[in-house]
Formats: C-alpha cells, sequence, structure tokens
C-alpha cells in the first residue's frame, strides 16, 4: 500500500563515525529515564527515507502528538494528506483522498514494533544493546545525547536504531532507523511543546459509513 511504504519510509545525512562521536554515546539509562519521563507533548516533524537499492530519498513533513504509554498520532501534511493512529492495542491508517482506513492490530506489524521504544513500559536495555555504527545518519545536535541501538532479537525490519536526545528537557529530538539493506528512515521532530491537554481518546479513531475499511497493513 503507497501509504502505509510512505509512513514506514520514516523517517538523514550521510557521513563517517569519528571517533568522537563514539565517545559521546550516551548511556542507555539515560535514554530509558528520558523516555520515561516523556510528557504528552506536540511538535513539528520532518521525515526522509532513503532507498539504497534506487539510490533516492522520499521526504515528507506534518505534526506528530504523543502521550505514554507509546501512543502516536502522525498527521503527514506533504506531498500527501494522511494519518497514521497509533492507540493502545490498534493502529489506524487513513486516507482522505481516497477514504478508506487500514486497521490492525500493533502486535503484528513490525514497522509500529520498531517505534516501541518510545514506549515507557518497554525496558530498552531488555530489547537492545550498545553498539559501534558504520556509519552515524544522525545531523549534528551539540550539547545533546547520542546513542546507537542494534536489536537483541532479530527483526526483519530493524538493524540499527540511532537516536539523539536532550536528557535534562526530556525530549527525543531525531532518530533514524537502518534495515539490514542499508535503507534509513529518519525523523527530526521540531517546535516541541508540552499538551496537557491530550488525552487517550486522541489517539483512536472513528470509522464512518462512507468509509472503505481495509484489514491489515502489508508488512
Amino acid at each position: 500500500m503507497r501509504n502505509y511504504i510512505k509512513l514506514l519510509v520514516f523517517l538523514f545525512s550521510l557521513s563517517l563515525v569519528s571517533l568522537s562521536a563514539i565517545e559521546a554515546k550516551a548511556d542507555i539509562r539515560l535514554l530509558e529515564s528520558t523516555i520515561k519521563n516523556l510528557r504528552p507533548f506536540t511538535c513539528r516533524f520532518s521525515q526522509v527515507y532513503y532507498d539504497a537499492f534506487q539510490q533516492r530519498t522520499v521526504t515528507a513533513t506534518g505534526s506528530f502528538s504523543f502521550m505514554q504509554p507509546g501512543l502516536m498520532k502522525w498527521k503527514y501534511e506533504d506531498p500527501e494528506e494522511t494519518l497514521f493512529i497509533v492507540g493502545r492495542e490498534k493502529a489506524w491508517l487513513y486516507d482522505p483522498d481516497l477514504e478508506n482506513v487500514t486497521i490492525q492490530l500493533l502486535e503484528d506489524v513490525q514497522g509500529i514494533r520498531s517505534l516501541r521504544f518510545l514506549s515507557d513500559d518497554n525496558v530498552i536495555s531488555d530489547h537492545f544493546e550498545l553498539i559501534n555504527p558504520e556509519k552515524n545518519y544522525l545531523d549534528a545536535f551539540q550539547g545533546n545525547q547520542v546513542v546507537y541501538l542494534s536489536p537483541l532479537q532479530k527483526n526483519q525490519a530493524l538493524a540499527e536504531l540511532q537516536i539523539v536526545f536532550d536528557e535534562k528537557k526530556n525530549q527525543v529530538l531525531q532518530f533514524v532507523l537502518v534495515d539490514h539493506n542499508r535503507n534509513y528512515r529518519k525523523i527530526t521532530l521540531t517546535d516541541l511543546t508540552n499538551d496537557s491537554n491530550l488525552k487517550e481518546s486522541d489517539f483512536e479513531f472513528t470509522v464512518t459509513e462512507s468509509m472503505e475499511v481495509i484489514q491489515g497493513f502489508e508488512n
């Protein structure tokens, strides 16, 4: 499905990892503390996907809302309007042009599982280990913490996870998902604003009679 591919087209800058970057890696416990202390927020996001085989990039922008435990709403505005919501048990992908919504349980979608590091009910060190990456795909964020992680269990959708975060403000600023073919998806979060008005019902989707319902994403 084109919109799901665009969605997982998450998330840039190619450069060799320098020794100073490796030495600056944060302790994984700092990241766990930052995730657990994330407050509900809204922000802008930019997303870039690099296809290593075709050597091309796809970009997208929009707004993002987040609330623990790992509830997310991605509202794509450019180049096409799309709404992607991650609730407690289900995910919804809505295409307003086609008037269809795709629904699936979270546990059945590999791409969503790759984002579960944002949930405070996960202990990151139980699922990831620190690594020295071959390349650094992160932009420069001076004064912030950087971690390079690899899943402890084999994951078809994720070979490597790179994250920049501010442990003082408890904010994730950028993350990159790298697959086994060295395709990578980078998301940058900007203009973060704490939003105490967010509630769990904001991360649910109401299906109307005029919508076509599709069961199951393409993995």
